[in-house]
């Protein structure tokens, strides 16, 4: 009787006499390199590392994979950067690391929370006073739920998509930046 061999070895018999070239080994190392340097990331985020904790494994990243510069890194963490979360330890990380002046993008951030914010402030009154107005309900009880309002979801989106812009202006401009060493 014949021997049964799994897809596995099938394949591994297949292309033995493969290799790969320098430039798949070059993509390979740094996608991999980036998996990880997305992990340290994902971890700072969460709270799983401090500042100085990533700092060193970030470091110590760079110093094993010589696919990763202080270019690339410091694009992962500013990728991270989105609209109305909160942003701090990334942008603490960029401050720390890199000599980069991130006031502008901060203004942006902020600018866009303050703009979201008086917007539900505005459309949450203006749906106060139609149901005053219209139905005769008023008091300190009635609270819009702005989550069910279909003008509330496109202001917010038009303001999103404004503020993507700026922010993806800001990012673009960061990134052509020239980092020391």
């Amino acid at each position: 009787m014949g021997e049964i061999k799994s897809t596995l070895d099938i394949v591994l018999e297949k292309t033995k006499h493969l290799s790969l070239s320098e430039d798949e080994k070059r993509d390979q190392e740094r996608e991999a390199a980036v998996k990880k340097l997305n992990g340290i990331l994902q971890k700072y985020q969460d709270a799983k590392l401090d500042r100085s904790q990533a700092m060193q494994e970030l470091d110590r990243l760079k110093s094993t994979h010589a696919v990763l510069d202080d270019r690339t890194v410091c694009g992962a963490i500013l990728q991270r950067i989105q609209l109305g979360r909160d942003n701090q330890r990334c942008l603490a990380l960029v401050r720390d690391c890199y000599p980069l002046d991130i006031a502008r993008l901060q203004s942006v951030l902020k600018d866009y929370d303050n703009a979201l914010q008086a917007a539900a402030g505005r459309r949450s009154e203006n749906i106060k006073k139609n149901l005053r107005q219209n139905h005769f309900i008023s008091g300190s009880a009635v609270m819009p739920n702005l989550n069910a309002d279909r003008k509330w979801a496109a202001e917010q989106e038009a303001l999103r998509s404004k503020y993507l812009h700026l922010l993806q202006r800001e990012l673009e401009d960061l990134a052509k930046t020239q980092l020391p060493g």
